[in-house]
Parts: structure tokens; C-alpha cells; sequence
């Protein structure tokens, strides 16, 4: 099950959040600080964000997640964050 919501959480205005991939020269070496998860609104809506995310330099990340309805990715350093199908 994929929690979206705390009751009373209010949705940020998706024009105010920016998130950058990028590379850097030392490659990771601790546990993630965070794990992020990208909510979408569709399933047709998913596939456009896990695309520009690739061409980016997110790279798939297995993390033990088994057969689910949204795509694991790692940006370049490898923390691994989701990109969630509405279920």
C-alpha cells in the first residue's frame, strides 16, 4: 500500500518544487539521509518524470522492492528514491 496523505497535509504547488540530480566527483559511502518518493497522478504520468530522470543520469536501483507499482531509481552519487503510481 503506498500512504499519499496524512489527513489535513496540504500538496505543495508542484511549480514551487525542484529536486536536482546531478554528479558529483566522490561516489556515496553512508546509508541515505532520506528517501525520497515522487507521487504522480496517473500511470501515463508516471512514465514522463522516470524518462527525464534517466536522461538525467538516475540510473534503476533494485532495493529489495520485489514486483510493485512504482519505478526505484538512484541519482548519480546512488541514493535510491521512488517515483509512485497512484494505486
Amino acid at each position: 500500500m503506498i500512504a499519499v496523505e496524512p489527513v489535513g497535509f496540504d500538496w505543495l504547488d508542484p511549480a514551487t518544487v525542484c529536486v536536482d540530480v546531478v554528479a558529483v566527483p566522490e561516489l556515496k559511502t553512508t546509508r541515505n539521509p532520506l528517501h525520497l518518493d515522487l507521487a504522480t497522478t496517473s500511470v501515463a504520468d508516471q512514465a514522463e518524470p522516470v524518462a527525464r530522470l534517466r536522461s538525467c543520469g538516475a540510473t534503476p536501483a533494485a532495493v529489495g522492492q520485489g514486483d510493485v507499482p512504482w519505478t526505484c531509481l538512484a541519482d548519480p552519487e546512488g541514493h535510491a528514491f521512488c517515483v509512485l503510481a497512484p494505486s
